[in-house]
Parts: structure tokens; C-alpha cells; sequence
């Protein structure tokens, strides 16, 4: 699936873009930090919760969710950019609860529910001191809610264009939907383990390169 304007609220992306000609921009930690940085705000702009990332040399890949009514009410959508490394004891237990079922699955009621648009109000009568004679009220519009795409864009662009750096990314970016609770720790998994895989330095497994939030992970089935 790619960049096409999706949006499934109950359930979590797993998003992987890629840089421009596989160049190594992340190689750079510096680069590593403001791309972590864009990510956080753009989240928290679009609605989201950055759930957990991994970061290399020349792609990026990204599990997030749109955020709930309860976590909108407590303005922790998005949250700050992460400083300390991964505690690997809450890394074990949140697998073995994927493997054992002890998730909750999310609440469709905790989304908010569309403002409801206000019916027209009847024409007015217009009195002899206005010039205009007939008065409408306009209805009430219920916000677009952003979508994947919205949120990748606005990660690739801002970043590109904070820091003047041209072109950098590829325009395709690919997004699948977390919608099992085994598909969640197959994805969990690959982006612990990814840098291992791909034979890059222990730095690239501790921020900026690799964020994990746990306390919602576990929430999410």
C-alpha cells in the first residue's frame, strides 16, 4: 500500500521512507536528531502518537496511531523527542504480553464524534436601516481529520525545508495496517532488530536512531 489518503482510526501504521538514491543521510547524527525532532512535531500537529521508529543510514521506518479522545484531553499527543535509551526490561515484557493475548483492544467510543452540523436558520426579516435584506447563517463544518499521508508529508517536507537540504527523499513512501496483535509483534520485532540485521553499529539500536514507546504499545490490542 502506498501513499494513497487512507485513514482507519482503530488501528496502528507501519510506514517505511526511503531517501533519494539510498543516500546515507542519517549516517550523520545531527541529521538523525532533527529528523527525530520533525517527527515528534509533525505528530503532534497531525494527531498523532509516534509509537515507535527506527532510523538508518537511508530510509526510516515508523509505527504510528492516530491519537484518542482521552490522550487529546491530557494534550500528550505526539509527546517530546525521546533522550534516554531503551530500558530492555519493559522491551521483554510488552513481547511476551503480545505473545500471551494480554492486550486491549482500543475502544471505537473513546473517538470523538463529529460535530453534528446545525440546521440553516430560517431567512430574517431585514429591518428598514440595513441595506442587505436577507441574513443565512452559515452551518457548522466538522474538521477534516488528517490523514497517513498528511502526517508523512509534513515529516518529509518540514524536515527537508527547515534545514535546506533540496530533494532528499523518494516521493513513494509504503504503509501497512497493524490490525492483529501478531502482526504488531512481527513489526515490533523487525524494527528492534533491524539494525542488527543490516549489520550497522550498536549506536544505530539507542536515540535518536531507535525509539520505543512501550506504555502505549501495550494499549493498542
Amino acid at each position: 500500500m502506498t501513499q494513497r489518503r487512507i485513514h482507519q482510526d482503530e488501528c496502528p501504521y507501519f510506514v517505511t521512507f526511503n531517501t533519494r538514491g539510498g543516500e546515507p543521510v542519517f549516517e550523520d547524527v545531527r541529521f538523525a536528531k532533527l529528523l527525530q525532532e520533525e517527527m515528534f512535531t509533525s505528530a503532534r500537529l497531525k494527531g498523532f502518537d509516534i509509537l515507535a521508529y527506527q532510523i538508518i543510514p537511508n530510509h526510516v521506518h515508523l509505527l504510528t496511531g492516530t491519537r484518542t479522545l482521552e490522550e487529546d484531553g491530557k494534550n500528550i499527543v505526539g509527546g517530546d523527542a525521546p533522550t534516554s535509551e531503551v530500558d530492555p526490561v519493559p522491551v521483554e515484557r510488552t513481547l511476551e504480553s503480545m505473545r500471551s493475548g494480554e492486550f486491549k483492544r482500543i475502544d471505537n467510543n473513546n473517538f470523538p464524534e463529529p460535530t453534528p452540523i446545525h440546521e440553516r436558520a430560517s431567512l430574517e426579516r431585514a429591518s428598514p436601516e440595513r441595506t442587505f435584506s436577507k441574513v443565512r447563517s452559515s452551518p457548522a463544518r466538522t474538521p477534516k481529520p488528517f490523514t497517513i499521508s498528511d502526517l508523512i508529508q509534513s515529516i518529509k517536507g518540514n524536515f527537508s525545508y527547515k534545514h535546506k537540504l533540496g530533494a532528499i527523499w523518494q516521493r513513494r513512501f509504503y504503509t501497512k495496517i497493524v490490525n492483529t496483535p501478531e502482526y504488531l509483534e512481527t513489526v515490533v520485532e523487525y524494527i528492534r532488530y533491524n539494525p542488527t540485521k543490516d549489520g550497522l553499529p550498536k549506536r544505530f539500536t539507542q536515540p535518536p536512531y531507535q525509539y520505543f514507546d512501550w506504555g502505549k504499545i501495550r494499549k493498542l490490542f
